[in-house]
């Protein structure tokens, strides 16, 4: 049997469903630290922090503040927030697997800045301004400890995002706490199923994989099915990382019936915040919420 350890584990299930010249079989490790992807992962170079001047090119009446939040450990977890006046909505974004707060906050003011919301976000362990190397459990407990943070200082609803990777944090908040709103953008039921969405028929006979035991205990089904409050998710039909139809999982284990499902055709798993359909269903939700 031949191992494959690679720092990407798609690269392995490639490896393993193209390896037909082995006559034995390949196994595959997939773990934590090879599904999360800090900037010592992906050689990523930080530009220059975010400036005043530049996010009031977007919204002059926008004010951008460094926030820190305490770990478990002591480590300090570093981000921004974008304030407005009159914003009755505070939206904590949890960015997918390449996502820096530097670069998130002008995307999302771009593109939900008619929604008029305050934007809350994170560097994860490892990423851009925190430091640190990011494992399964610390990204859900860091999860936690930012959010009962920022929900003492926030005067007003305080709404969920998760995308991508982000959304599996949402998830372990959704089934903790009981945020004013929860919205899930390219997400997925489990990594199992991830997996194995990834690997055809024909790679599985010649292939064995093992999936590290923090990576199966994370399920967005259960997590989903305990929160009872209003549910926004949204789905790329073309999405190869995080498969619609395990994405339509979580969505029909939400319990509430105010919840709403946007499918996108042509969509894939990043971008979809700059469609107008989707800007638009935002703001309706947060509307929403305000009400």
């Amino acid at each position: 049997m031949h191992m494959i350890k690679t720092k990407h584990p798609m690269a392995a299930l490639l490896f393993a469903m193209t390896a037909t010249q082995l006559t034995a079989c390949v196994h595959v490790e997939i773990s934590d630290k090879q599904m999360i992807r800090p900037d010592s992962a992906t050689a990523y170079k930080a530009g220059p922090k975010l400036t005043q001047e530049a996010i009031q090119k977007i919204n002059p009446d926008a004010q951008i503040r460094d926030e820190t939040v305490i770990a478990a450990d002591q480590s300090k977890l570093e981000g921004l927030s974008l304030r407005q006046n009159g914003s009755k909505v505070t939206v904590l974004y949890f960015g997918g697997n390449l996502s820096h707060v530097d670069e998130t906050v002008p995307y999302l003011q771009k593109n939900l800045g008619a929604c008029k919301v305050n934007l809350v976000t994170f560097d994860y362990r490892g990423y851009g301004r925190t430091s640190g190397v990011p494992d399964t459990n610390t990204l859900h407990e860091d999860a936690l400890r930012i959010y009962d943070s920022v929900r003492a200082q926030t005067q007003g609803k305080l709404v969920v995002h998760g995308h991508s990777m982000g959304s599996f944090a949402t998830g372990t908040i959704a089934s903790q706490r009981q945020p004013d709103g929860v919205i899930l953008e390219a997400t997925a039921n489990n990594f199992k199923d991830m997996v194995d969405n990834a690997v055809p028929w024909y790679g599985k006979l010649i292939s064995s994989i093992d999936i590290e035991k923090n990576l199966l205990s994370v399920n967005n089904v259960s997590a989903m099915a305990r929160y009872q409050g209003p549910s926004l998710v949204i789905l790329g039909e073309k999405d190869q990382q995080m498969p619609a139809a395990l994405g339509q999982k979580v969505y029909d284990a939400i319990p509430a019936k105010n919840k709403r499902l946007l499918l996108l055709k042509e969509a894939g798993h990043t971008g979809m915040l700059k469609r107008e359909d989707v800007q638009k269903a935002y703001c309706d939700y947060i509307q929403q919420i305000i009400l």
